[in-house]
């Protein structure tokens, strides 16, 4: 496969949700958690150039299932983030699972530097409708907005945001048109 494209600048802040490679019936194309788009090795996730595109000053918010709690802390380890707390996502219905049918998702919070986060009395939860596979409920950047100035960045962005660069599959870039080439 190709090597994703480059994203142009450095930002304050930087969504994440990686395409996670589950082992669980990957093969099935009948199993309701196939991702429906490439996915990547958790080494891959490590290499992405998330540290070059920080901000000195940096806030990382990396989502992800229970199956990936740990991989979460070897990648923020690689990229030189700080865990800070867990933000989780209690969606309105439940979804698949392999133990437990998946209710929630998860997001840690995590800093390089010393960046400006605007806190009030925000919580570890956020109630937010489950839609389409993989996209966040307008919530979770609602809470980003409000917490985190400065410039944003979503790597694999499932929409625009305005304000906001997009980097991702479902969003008209660069990485969108290498992956579907690599695929």
């Amino acid at each position: 496969s190709k090597p994703l494209p480059e994203v142009d600048g450095r930002f304050d802040v930087i969504v994440i949700d990686p395409p996670w490679q589950y082992d669980s019936r990957a093969n099935d194309i009948t199993h309701r958690g196939r991702n429906p788009y490439p996915d990547m090795p958790t080494d891959a996730i490590c290499e992405l150039p998330v540290p070059k595109h920080a901000e000195t000053n940096c806030v990382v918010w990396l989502l992800t299932t229970n199956a990936f709690m740990r991989d979460t802390f070897r990648i923020l380890d690689a990229w030189g983030f700080k865990e800070k707390t867990i933000l989780t996502w209690e969606k309105d219905r439940m979804a698949t699972g392999d133990w437990l049918r998946g209710k929630s998702e998860h997001c840690i919070l995590a800093v390089q530097g010393r960046p400006i986060v605007t806190l009030s009395n925000q919580t570890t939860v956020l109630h937010g409708p489950m839609r389409e596979h993989s996209r966040k409920p307008d919530e979770f950047y609602q809470l980003v907005e409000s917490l985190c100035p400065g410039s944003k960045l979503e790597m694999f962005a499932r929409r625009t945001l305005p304000g906001w660069s997009a980097w991702g599959m479902e969003v008209a870039s660069d990485v969108q048109i290498a992956m579907k080439e690599a695929a």
